[in-house]
């Protein structure tokens, strides 16, 4: 009798440790995944850098005229600075950044009408330039970019990736000459607040290091400013400016 009782414990135990056994991978590898999404962390602060493909648009006319000159320095920029973000409700992130854009100084040179072929065309200068004088026009912006963005995404855990929409500003400046045979006969300076807005996505790797692509477009916008002109009068010269960004930045997540 004692034997039968030992066989029939045996036989329970074994399907126990079965059942145990059986159902334990599965609930090994949901705590597994659970555990290196956790791990994965948006929030806190990061420093980012990477690669920027600038374009910028500078369109120039004079007020009262219907002609307009538009000028492009497209060039690639470094890009440095720091970003902050939070996870709410396990599935969104909010954020802002400050950055800046940084290469050398880019600078066009030409003929007064590639940059403003309406300050060309006024009456004043037509009266004055001969056909000995030479127009020398000049198109420079500079060389550090900064911006300030808030931002706004939903988290995809399966992926890893944050799809987000950004708003911001950039700070532009742009700086118009006209020499007159060698001579600087005036100079228009344009410096604004450029609202921009923008789309990109971003893909962590561990709990430090990750990157991100994104696409910003401005609204852009005009200054004016009163410059003498070649015989001695005066004209409004306007510029209307915007810069779209193509950017791959790299982030590393500061320890907490």
């Amino acid at each position: 009798m004692k034997i039968f009782n030992y066989i029939c414990l045996g036989i329970l135990s074994l399907e126990t440790v079965a059942a145990v056994d059986g159902s334990s991978p599965d609930v090994y590898m949901d705590i597994s995944k659970r555990a290196q999404q956790n791990a994965i962390r948006y929030d806190g602060w990061k420093i980012v850098g990477g690669l920027t493909y600038s374009m910028p648009s500078f369109q120039a006319t004079i007020k009262g005229s219907s002609l307009k000159t538009e000028q492009t320095l497209n060039n690639f920029m470094v890009t440095m600075g720091v970003e902050w973000s939070k996870k709410i409700k396990k599935k969104f992130l909010i954020g802002a950044s400050v950055s800046a854009d940084i290469w050398r100084t880019q600078e066009k040179k030409g003929e007064w009408q590639e940059f403003n072929y309406a300050f060309y065309e006024s009456p004043n200068a037509q009266s004055y330039i001969t056909k000995n004088d030479s127009l020398d026009g000049r198109l420079k912006m500079s060389s550090i970019i900064p911006e300030l963005s808030v931002r706004g995404g939903y988290i995809f855990r399966n992926f890893e990736t944050v799809a987000f929409l950004k708003v911001g500003a950039q700070y532009m400046q742009a700086n118009y000459r006209y020499a007159l045979s060698g001579h600087e006969i005036c100079s228009a300076k344009a410096v604004k607040l450029i609202p921009i807005i923008g789309i990109g996505g971003y893909k962590r790797y561990n709990k430090k290091l990750g990157f991100s692509l994104e696409l910003n477009f401005p609204f852009k916008r005009d200054t004016e400013q009163t410059l003498n002109d070649v015989g001695g009068g005066t004209v409004i010269h306007k510029i209307k400016m915007g810069r779209k960004t193509v950017r791959i930045l790299a982030t590393y997540s500061i320890p907490r």
